[in-house]
């Protein structure tokens, strides 16, 4: 099975890098997601939902160049399992990761990819199942 989820947001802290003891460089940092609508009295509503975002290797040190707090983003990747917890209102919370292995800086129109060093116009990029002939076979 495949899994794959995409998001678009803002970014909500500078990015963090480190590395690991054995010298392979992960980044994280912070994701805020939103969608409006207009509730039943036609009032805006508002849902922001945060996301963990971590890169590693090459993505990991290209994102910690040129991401800053407050820029726009789409971030392709693997769920990680949700992580539960006590939030600070003892309320039950829920801590969402995403491994990232696309990031495109939206207002720089380029994508960083985990197997590629380079930038690449998110145009180039071909999907298998984009290639797909929707018409019938008879």
């Amino acid at each position: 099975m495949y899994q794959k989820i995409i998001l678009i947001g803002y970014l909500g802290n500078d990015p963090d890098m480190r590395y690991t003891p054995n010298g392979q460089a992960v980044t994280n940092f912070s994701l805020a997601t939103s969608r409006k609508w207009k509730g039943v009295s036609h009032q805006l509503m508002t849902e922001t939902i945060w996301w963990r975002v971590s890169c590693w290797d090459d993505l990991a040190e290209n994102m910690n160049k040129y991401l800053v707090k407050g820029q726009k983003v789409y971030v392709e990747g693997r769920l990680l399992a949700p992580k539960i917890f006590m939030g600070r209102s003892g309320e039950p919370a829920v801590s969402l990761e995403v491994k990232a292995s696309t990031i495109l800086m939206m207002s720089l129109g380029h994508t960083y990819s985990d197997s590629k060093n380079i930038p690449v116009s998110i145009e180039n990029e071909e999907n298998e199942e984009d290639k797909i002939d929707d018409e019938m076979p008879f």
